[in-house]
């Protein structure tokens, strides 16, 4: 196949859990097929890519994403525009010239975006059979953050609910297939797509990468894998420090979370005994290997990517989860990791890990046999191959 592949993010190196879905997603697909990578760099992330890294494409085109007029006068045209904030974000006239060459110059017999929010990049495209890998659906998204707000901010999260449901309805025509990596994702799309066009692909790792015994684990350490700039990952990780930590640390003075990921400098990262902030690291592999166990509290967010919960079983670090934490996996409670929700339970939870030795080894040791039974990559990405390779043998698709 010969496929044009535009993404909302520079995904080499991957940063988080969206960009590591996608480097997955076009790495595989360019082991077997042509591919023509463009891709938006976000403010603050660098527009350089390795060598390596571009000589698995056809062609690479990268191009800064802008992040909107900073006017009062902009702002108020977005918020009243018909379409969502990303998709003025999106629109730029270097990266529809750079399109335009990679189309003249590979002949894609298909197009695949990396959000939504992109479908209008590619209208000049007309009749082609056009795929989206979405991660972390919006509407549910919405639907989260707006349960957890205050009555007025619930209000505008419902707003802005519908407003992207109205975008994603007329869009759906469009559209001839989305992968979603979890099956919350895909029924919350369902609302406004056709079941048919919908398609869950878990994520997964290639498990090569991730080898068992990568570090020794320190005593006493938990682990949060994700940036608190992310509002749910700021909201986990504020609740389990207000809620659950210092019931931890009255059996475990040591007891340290350490929290992975940028760290915002306005002052909004929360802040409790025993946290540790390290940055971003050159291999998170190195921190889940260090650590005696990853928590997952998240209460927010859609089905999203967790690659903090495969990343952690991959390498053998037992994990605790809400059931949104590990939302888009099929895990046994227990079994491939331990299951809580309240804070007390989440506190007893982390204590039997920090306590009990062969607690955690079961863990571990099942939770990479799980990796390796049902989310190794090679696996789950020929099915979005297999998708892909159906669309060109179908009708062609919808002119966009």
């Amino acid at each position: 196949m010969r496929i044009l592949v535009l993404l909302p993010s520079q995904p080499f190196p991957a940063y988080n859990g969206q960009t590591h879905r996608l480097a997955l997603v076009t790495r595989s697909l360019a082991e077997r097929h042509q591919v023509s990578l463009a891709c938006f760099v976000e403010p603050l992330q660098s527009q350089e890519m390795s060598d390596a890294d571009r000589a698995r494409f056809f062609d690479v085109r990268l191009v800064k994403r802008t992040a909107g007029s900073g006017s009062f006068g902009g702002s108020v045209m977005r918020r009243l525009s018909a379409e969502p904030a990303d998709v003025h974000e999106f629109r730029s006239e270097e990266m529809a010239r750079h399109l335009a060459e990679l189309v003249a110059a590979s002949e894609p017999e298909l197009v695949l975006l990396g959000d939504p929010a992109l479908v209008g990049c590619v209208e000049f495209l007309g009749r082609k059979p056009l795929a989206i890998d979405y991660v972390c659906e919006s509407m549910l998204q919405f639907e989260r953050m707006g349960a957890l707000a205050g009555p007025i901010e619930r209000q505008l999260w419902t707003l802005r609910r519908a407003k992207y449901a109205r975008f994603l309805r007329r869009i759906e025509p469009l559209v001839d297939v989305a992968f979603l990596n979890s099956a919350e994702d895909l029924v919350s799309l369902a609302m406004v797509w056709p079941r048919s066009k919908l398609m869950h692909v878990a994520n997964g790792l290639n498990l090569d990468d991730y080898p068992v015994g990568l570090a020794t684990p320190v005593p006493d350490r938990l682990l949060y894998p994700g940036s608190v700039a992310y509002p749910p990952n700021r909201d986990a990780v504020a609740w389990f420090g207000t809620e659950v930590m210092p019931l931890v640390r009255n059996a475990h003075p040591d007891a340290e979370l350490r929290v992975t990921g940028m760290k915002p400098d306005d002052g909004s990262a929360p802040e409790f005994p025993g946290i540790v902030y390290t940055g971003r690291v050159q291999d998170v592999r190195v921190e889940i290997a260090s650590a005696w166990a990853t928590v997952v509290p998240l209460r927010l967010g859609a089905g999203g990517a967790r690659f903090k919960v495969i990343e952690s079983m991959a390498l053998g670090t037992p994990v605790i989860g809400t059931a949104i934490g590990v939302e888009g996996l099929e895990l046994a409670d227990g079994q491939d990791y331990l299951a809580a929700e309240a804070p007390a339970d989440l506190a007893a939870a982390c204590v039997r890990l920090l306590t009990d030795g062969d607690l955690r080894h079961r863990v571990g040791v099942a939770g990479r046999r799980r990796m390796e039974m049902d989310y190794s990559w090679g696996k789950l990405s020929r099915r979005i191959e297999h998708r892909l390779m159906d669309l060109l043998h179908g009708p062609a698709a919808v002119a966009v």
